[in-house]
């Protein structure tokens, strides 16, 4: 009996100790940094360049509070044409996010205190990322720094934050407010014809809201495609919205307003009455120019058959080209992307924002050449925003690449629809195995998680 007596305090004596730990500070006790480069199974055009590979960094944090051990993954991609970013300087700037942030402790015993403790960690490395030296010739202002690099180590402590209390990266935001998402668009790149265009556009899903097509390289071509499309919807009968991203192409107002004029009437001529959205037809640091076109399609709208909505892309980062777009009441709808903002938390800001204090305006969660890990972000971000219309950033990339770096891949549920993944934190982790060949460089220089 004495030793079943002993045997039982000592029982009691371990409980005690692991509850007493259970709120013990988690600990950052190392962050490996793995460059890699995926190949496209099929190149994408845009009026600013060709993309045929995704380059990147993805990061793995590994925490621990002396009895849990955590391991929580973000993904940088460096983009010369979206945040005036390269590889080399991403993989420079994360060494130095890696350094401010090695042995730095999350509290474990309060989500809101430590999702804060975040928010002050990322404005370190906003500080750090604003004196880097950068080797790229077209820097962004200081202020603008490294935002994709930012955005991976956000999207990597919050996913720590979401599995430290075994809650999703949208609740650490503030909470879910929609339990599924409808990815809207599907893209087509800018060097389809019309006629491969067309017959494209005859095949995808009918779920999809809106066909979204990349143009800019020529303006003829681009009224055949949009001609091509318009025709075949509306002989369908489908009130299907057209959606063009021009990426800055047409330059200034009065080149805008007279190819939207073109636009305009072609789309008059086949019959569309669905919405047209033209996002970012003009140059991104002249707002003021968008302002010009968006006031003109509004009149326009007052006697069409069809709405020309202009969306802000480029021109929008964070909340203070928010402000500026707001003020001049430049644009009808607007695109988050969280690379340029500088991660889920800002992007956050960003929306409710928006929100707050232009309450008409839309609000469009896009991407870029990814992965799962961001689509996941992205997905995550989609779910917690107060405001959401339009979505592409959470679309799934099984088929994209020839390897899934996704440990948990993201998956419609039905009709192009994504719920929340079912793991705490950013949803999935990272496939060791799967990304190996095609990571090629890793800090520290032996360490391959």
């Amino acid at each position: 009996m004495d030793v079943i007596r002993v045997g039982m305090k000592i029982a009691v004596l371990l409980w005690g100790a692991m509850l007493a730990n259970a709120s013990a500070a988690f600990t950052i006790q190392d962050i490996t940094l793995l460059q890699f480069k995926l190949p496209k199974k099929t190149a994408f055009v845009t009026s600013k360049g060709t993309s045929d590979s995704c380059p990147g960094i993805f990061l793995v944090i590994r925490a621990s509070d002396g009895i849990r051990s955590i391991t929580s993954v973000g993904e940088v991609l460096p983009r010369a044409l979206v945040t005036n970013e390269t590889s080399k300087d991403a993989w420079n700037g994360a060494q130095a996010f890696r350094s401010a942030l090695l042995d730095r402790s999350l509290s474990g015993d309060s989500l809101a205190k430590d999702r804060e403790t975040v928010g002050h960690w990322m404005n370190d490395l906003f500080a750090i990322a604003a004196e880097q030296k950068l080797t790229t010739q077209s820097p962004p202002g200081k202020g603008r720094q490294l935002r994709a690099t930012l955005c991976g180590f956000d999207m990597a402590l919050l996913d720590l934050v979401g599995q430290i209390y075994g809650v999703s990266i949208a609740a650490v935001l503030g909470g879910a407010v929609r339990k599924e998402i409808a990815i809207s668009a599907t893209t087509f790149s800018a060097d389809l014809d019309g006629d491969e265009l067309e017959g494209k556009v005859d095949s995808i899903d009918s779920s999809y809201r809106a066909v979204r097509i990349k143009i800019g390289l020529d303006l003829e071509s681009d009224l055949k495609k949009l001609r091509a499309v318009a025709g075949s919807l509306v002989a369908e009968g489908r009130q299907r919205e057209i959606w063009v991203d021009v990426n800055q192409a047409w330059k200034d107002a009065p080149h805008a307003i007279d190819y939207l004029s073109k636009v305009r009437d072609e789309l008059k001529a086949v019959g569309f009455t669905s919405r047209f959205i033209c996002e970012q037809p003009t140059a991104e640091s002249d707002i003021a120019a968008m302002g010009e076109v968006t006031r003109q399609t509004r009149e326009w709208a007052k006697t069409d058959p069809f709405r020309i909505v202009i969306m802000a892309d480029e021109s929008m980062w964070d909340v203070d080209d928010a402000r500026k777009i707001v003020a001049l009441d430049a644009a009808d709808a607007v695109n988050i992307k969280i690379v340029k903002a500088g991660g889920l938390i800002k992007s956050m800001e960003l929306g409710q924002y928006l929100v707050a204090n232009a309450p008409k305006v839309e609000v469009y969660v896009g991407g870029l050449i990814m992965t799962d890990i961001s689509a996941t972000a992205n997905l995550q971000l989609c779910m917690a925003l107060p405001r959401l219309d339009y979505a592409t950033g959470p679309l799934p990339r099984t088929h994209s690449y020839p390897a899934q770096p996704a440990s948990a891949p993201l998956a419609y549920t039905h009709d192009r629809t994504l719920e929340l993944p079912r793991q705490p934190g950013l949803g999935t982790g990272l496939d060791q195995q799967a990304i190996k060949p095609f990571v090629t460089k890793t800090y520290p220089a032996e360490q391959m998680p």
